[in-house]
């Protein structure tokens, strides 16, 4: 026989048992109607239509019901508040988030990031807010690293600490938002190079190439996400300069249609950055190797990055001499070298005034790559200046350089002179005005629309296009004197660092002997003339040549 006492007890737990059990039921009944006549408003107000009375009344009877079954729990009004700020009450959710969240002491960490949110929401729409009264909120959420949040959230409380010069917790924090999205692992690597912590970089780096890789082999994983990791996780190899490293990991992952944009920007940026640590000096003579350039432009011919690099060969005049001339146009009669030399040469012929040569070995280089941006642009320039202009075509491969490439600035100017030499001044103005909307920093641009709107008689545009220019001028002006200052300072910071490191290597090494015996730098060196040595064919350790298509 049951004692009583026992009997009585079993009966009890059976008894509160059923009503939290009855509890939790009624709790998730009232949550789920609140769901469905929250949603009914939501969706009537995209529709312009303003919810009813009886709607508001069934919405604010489903709340109070789970405030009263949660007992008035941070979560139960945490929700609430959620469910107000859906339909609206935005004042209501923030008067019951700051009681489960107060300003001055902990509490749900959920609701701390609410308050965090909204009170940056306020700041960049101008209300005053206490920093002070931010950082209790970042501090009292994001500090929880049991939970998940915004990964910008995180970012943006790094950012604060990071000016405080507190690396660690910053770097912590972004690591956490690594967790939740990879684009913030690579914010992360690029951080850590900014703070010259290369070898923590790296580990970051490695760590989102092998989450990529798991990724890649589960085959939960959507294929959106794992086309766009390949390309982060390839990018954290170059930002760490491991280049030929993530060219393999890119070889071993090839592009589909959710990447291939990016994948093949990638893949020509880490050949033309190849080809930029070509540009060394040995015995004062400089190298280049051409096929890396090459395989940077057939990868990608929209990359207009590889300006720079022609430019670059075009200042250290890899084509100012007849023999140099003669080398390049020998490259040509070889298989998979002959992109780059063209460049060079028809950019050599222009110097010279050879506008028909030019203009040759530019549509030479578009029967090769005829989607190569750059070329396009330049040929419809040259064509536009010539004598007589050839006016149509020039516009035909200008409109089909901004089609591949609409976000170009330099091919909106071009495009702008060919419809002002054409006498279309709105057509030409339109294009002006997007070219220094991608590029405000554009003087010659600017220059131009000046002189079209003064020549039109639009003196208030006039106007305001010569404040415009003076305004970029001087910001221009101000940021060249800022970039002196810090270089000032940093030559003087490292003279006075050599200095001591001098003062204590006289102090513990003995004088050299009155001829500069042991002294390398004793006797002068005499070199020959600087002049380039053109390379054709790669030695880097790369599996891809330029004549690989990609």
């Amino acid at each position: 026989m049951i004692p009583p006492f026992i009997l009585l007890f079993c009966l009890g737990s059976l008894v509160l048992a059923g009503k939290l059990m009855q509890k939790t039921t009624l709790m998730g009944w009232y949550q789920n109607q609140s769901i469905k006549i929250v949603d009914e408003i939501v969706e009537g107000r995209k529709a312009s239509i303003e919810p009813t009375t009886e709607q508001i009344a069934k919405a604010d009877l489903m709340l109070s019901r789970i405030l009263q079954l949660g007992d008035g729990n941070l979560s139960s009004r945490f929700y609430v508040a959620q469910q107000n700020i859906a339909i609206g009450r935005v004042d209501v959710a923030r008067a019951i988030i700051s009681q489960i969240a107060p300003d001055n002491r902990p509490g749900l960490a959920e609701a701390h990031e609410w308050m965090a949110k909204d009170i940056i929401s306020r700041a960049t729409r101008g209300e005053k807010v206490s920093e002070e009264v931010l950082r209790h909120h970042l501090q009292n959420s994001l500090e929880r690293f049991d939970l998940n949040f915004e990964p910008a959230l995180y970012e943006f409380y790094a950012s604060i600490l990071e000016r405080e010069k507190r690396t660690n917790e910053a770097t912590r924090l972004l690591a956490k938002a690594g967790e939740i999205n990879p684009v913030y692992q690579l914010k992360l690597v690029d951080y850590l190079i900014q703070k010259k912590l290369i070898n923590q970089a790296k580990g970051h780096a490695d760590l989102l190439v092998s989450k990529v890789e798991n990724a890649v082999a589960n085959p939960k994983s959507k294929p959106e996400d794992i086309a766009r990791n390949i390309v982060l996780a390839a990018r954290a190899y170059s930002m760490t300069d491991r280049i030929d490293e993530s060219l393999v990991f890119l070889e071993k992952h090839p592009p589909n249609e959710l990447n291939m944009a990016d994948w093949r920007r990638l893949y020509s940026e880490n050949f033309r950055m190849k080809f930029r640590k070509s540009l060394v000096r040995s015995d004062d003579r400089m190298q280049v190797n051409l096929n890396f350039l090459g395989a940077a432009i057939k990868s990608d011919p929209t990359n207009v990055a590889v300006q720079s690099e022609i430019q670059v060969l075009n200042e250290i005049g890899i084509a100012s001499t007849p023999e140099q001339r003669k080398a390049l146009i020998n490259l040509i009669a070889q298989q998979g070298s002959s992109l780059v030399p063209k460049i060079v040469l028809a950019n050599s012929a222009l110097t010279e005034g050879k506008v028909d040569e030019a203009i040759t070995y530019y549509e030479l280089i578009l029967a090769e790559v005829p989607e190569f941006t750059i070329v396009l642009n330049n040929l419809a320039a040259v064509l536009s200046k010539k004598t007589p202009p050839e006016l149509d075509k020039a516009r035909e491969l200008i409109d089909k350089a901004i089609a591949i490439t609409p976000n170009i600035a330099e091919c909106r100017d071009t495009k702008g002179d060919i419809e002002a030499q054409a006498g279309n001044n709105d057509l030409a103005i339109t294009e002006y005005l997007k070219a220094l909307e991608l590029a405000p920093a554009r003087l010659t641009t600017r220059e131009k629309l000046i002189t079209l709107y003064a020549s039109i008689g639009n003196e208030p545009e006039t106007n305001k296009q010569r404040e415009l220019l003076q305004k970029v001028k001087d910001e221009l002006a101000r940021i060249q004197a800022q970039r002196e200052k810090a270089i000032e300072e940093e030559q003087a910071a490292e003279q006075k660092s050599a200095a001591e490191a001098s003062v204590q290597q006289s102090a513990t090494t003995p004088e050299s002997n009155a001829n500069g015996e042991g002294n390398p730098n004793a006797a002068g060196n005499q070199s020959e003339e600087s002049k380039p040595n053109i390379q054709d064919n790669p030695t880097e350790g790369s599996q891809t040549s330029e004549s690989k298509d990609k």
